[in-house]
């Protein structure tokens, strides 16, 4: 029976061997408080931002903010410690209810002089363990001081650098502001004489002014006019410069085709072309100097008279007769017995000729290469010959309406629109060029419409030259333009080197 009760253990929580002892936590502990609000100082008032130094801002900046921010990180860290070491505790009363920890029941069994020795022992647990708390505390606080220090450190370097470079402008802006200063006062000494000038003036009489003002803008609109005349002078003999260096070149390429003409007849008067062939073909290979003189004689005639037709003859016998026409074309003729076979004529564009030159129109050469052939017909009196003049002059025709687009194409841009070639329809293509007005700032595109039977034989074929007029936009009378153009095309002659030109120049003053 007494063992049981020598075994029978008191049930003592942590809580309640605190009370005993006396021994108390951190957070329960009461200490007075300084508030630092503003409303609690009423030495400190409010102060309206304009009134608090860039100095103040700095020190906040470098020193206030970060001290902040490390009490805003050290007051979670212990919040979190505090709320860990309460989850400990509980952890620990749990236990302690389950379990008696022996301390407790020693205390308890213990008479006032070993409750005393008890106490005693315990305050010094606890100044030791202050102790070391305050030790940590120290070491942290040194750690958080010397961060703060480097932060103002930083700043101060900061301040420095900015204090050299703010001396560096100061001693700029000293070299600049007594000239601003100057410019100043004499801005300010202009504007006073101005606003007495226009003192004075509102003193005057204000209807004379006005009409004075009148005047003036009247003044003004004529200048403008007569500006605008004079643009428009100096357009047109800009123009008029430019027709006479393109008459310049024209007349003296006209002026060298005629000597070389001259030369070329006087040539002709002396050997025919028939009597140069029948010596090329009947004398006998050169058996002495006299016939080597004449052999060389005939050939340089027969060159004069190839340059003179722009026909290089290649190949001929029974069967084909091939020929290049002013060094670009080559044409070859299949023969029955010497007799050309229409139907198998082919014609096409040397190679060097393709790199030799740029082609303006290209489109539009395609066009007359595919179209030469259709215009040579098929019958019994047929020869070589016709063949080669019908060529020659359907090559002539071209080449002098490419000389009269080229001439438009310097003042007016031209675009060639070819019609898509059935087996059914006629070759066709339309030159359009593009007018512009700018009084009245409008646009137009005069077409000029082609056939098969109005290009191979240009120039002889203006009659049938078909025209068209679109405006694309402005106030514009398509009616008159198309006239302007028709009555200009119909003055033309087979010599009118710039009948395109003129109907264009025609239609465009029309609103000059």
């Amino acid at each position: 029976m007494y063992d049981e009760e020598e075994e029978e253990l008191p049930v003592i929580s942590i809580a309640q061997f605190f009370q005993m002892t006396g021994i108390k936590f951190m957070d329960e502990l009461t200490a007075p408080r300084r508030s630092i609000h503003p409303l609690q100082n009423p030495t400190r008032q409010p102060r309206e931002p304009q009134d608090i130094p860039v100095s103040e801002y700095v020190v906040a900046m470098a020193i206030d903010i970060p001290q902040l921010e490390l009490y805003t990180r050290v007051s979670r860290d212990l919040e979190a410690w505090m709320e860990k070491s309460k989850s400990v505790f509980a952890d620990a009363e749990e236990e302690a209810a389950k379990v008696t920890p022996e301390l407790f029941v020693e205390y308890a069994r213990a008479d006032e002089e070993g409750q005393a020795d008890f106490l005693h022992q315990l305050n010094f647990i606890k100044i030791n363990t202050r102790g070391h708390a305050k030790s940590d505390w120290y070491d942290w606080k040194l750690k958080w001081v010397e961060g703060l220090k480097m932060t103002a450190d930083q700043a101060f370097a900061d301040l420095e650098s900015d204090a050299v470079k703010l001396e560096a402008l100061g001693a700029a802006a000293a070299q600049v502001i007594p000239d601003l200063e100057r410019e100043y006062e004499q801005i300010m000494a202009e504007l006073e004489r101005e606003q007495a000038e226009v003192a004075e003036i509102e003193a005057c009489d204000q209807d004379y002014l006005n009409e004075l003002k009148a005047s003036i803008a009247e003044q003004n609109i004529e200048v403008e006019a007569l500006k605008a005349e004079v643009a428009e002078s100096n357009d047109q003999l800009r123009w008029l410069e430019d027709r006479l260096q393109e008459t310049e070149a024209q007349k003296r390429e006209i002026q060298g085709s005629i000597a070389k003409a001259e030369r070329i007849l006087q040539i002709q008067k002396s050997s025919t072309r028939a009597e140069v062939f029948q010596l090329k073909g009947l004398l006998p290979p050169p058996l002495d100097h006299v016939a080597t003189w004449l052999t060389v004689r005939i050939t340089d005639e027969l060159e004069s008279l190839e340059e003179l037709h722009m026909v290089r003859v290649i190949k001929v016998n029974a069967q084909v007769f091939e020929y290049v026409y002013d060094s670009t074309f080559r044409v070859n003729i299949p023969c029955k017995n010497f007799r050309p076979v229409i139907s198998k004529i082919t014609l096409t564009r040397l190679e060097q000729t393709r790199a030799r030159a740029k082609d303006d129109f290209p489109k539009l050469s395609a066009l007359f290469l595919d179209c030469a052939t259709e215009i040579l017909t098929e019958d019994e009196d047929t020869t070589v010959p016709n063949v080669i003049h019908k060529l020659n002059d359907y090559w002539t025709s071209c080449a002098q309406l490419r000389s009269h687009l080229r001439l438009l194409n310097v003042k007016y841009p031209i675009d060639i629109d070819v019609a898509p070639s059935t087996p059914s329809s006629v070759p066709t293509f339309r030159v359009r060029a593009t007018v512009m007005f700018p009084r009245v700032a409008g646009k137009a595109i005069v077409s000029y419409i082609f056939t098969l039977q109005t290009f191979c034989q240009w120039p002889l074929s203006i009659d049938s030259l078909d025209c068209a007029v679109d405006v694309s936009y402005g106030a514009l009378d398509r009616n008159e333009i198309l006239k302007a153009v028709v009555d200009r095309l119909a003055e033309a002659t087979p010599s009118d080197n710039y009948l395109f030109l003129d109907s264009c120049i025609d239609a465009q003053s029309l609103y000059n």
